[in-house]
């Protein structure tokens, strides 16, 4: 179990997990990853009709700031070198301007450099 800022930290060192388990009020729901073009991403609910006055459709919005710190956040999934569409290119629509066509390219190159890193990593491990 870890804290809202924790998750906080994770993203921002480009660890973050895809699926979370937010526990409270004596109850939790499922949250999963969603990533935006410019490499931010937010965790939704991941069945929408699971909406209610504890578990708002985004989880940033089911914590007051006194809330963050508790460790609420259960990570179901790690990153996995296996998950193969993380490091696909993102579609690049035709009607990009020229600012968001490389901000897409810079994704996709950063997409591929953490997969190197990883399988570096993975080999590292291996050989110790």
């Amino acid at each position: 179990m870890i804290s809202y800022y924790e998750l906080l930290g994770m993203i921002k060192e480009g660890k973050e997990p895809n699926k979370l388990r937010f526990h409270q009020v004596g109850t939790s729901k499922t949250y999963v990853r969603e990533d935006d073009i410019d490499g931010s991403c937010w965790y939704v609910l991941e069945n929408d009709c699971d909406c209610d006055d504890n578990f708002r459709t985004y989880l940033s919005d089911c914590l007051l700031e006194c809330d963050m710190f508790d460790e609420k956040i259960e990570i179901l999934d790690e990153k996995n070198i296996n998950d193969k569409a993380r490091f696909q290119y993102s579609e690049i629509p035709s009607w990009f301007e020229k600012k968001e066509l490389i901000k897409a390219i810079n994704k996709n190159f950063e997409k591929h450099q953490k997969a190197i890193y990883e399988i570096i990593d993975i080999l590292n491990r291996k050989g110790e």
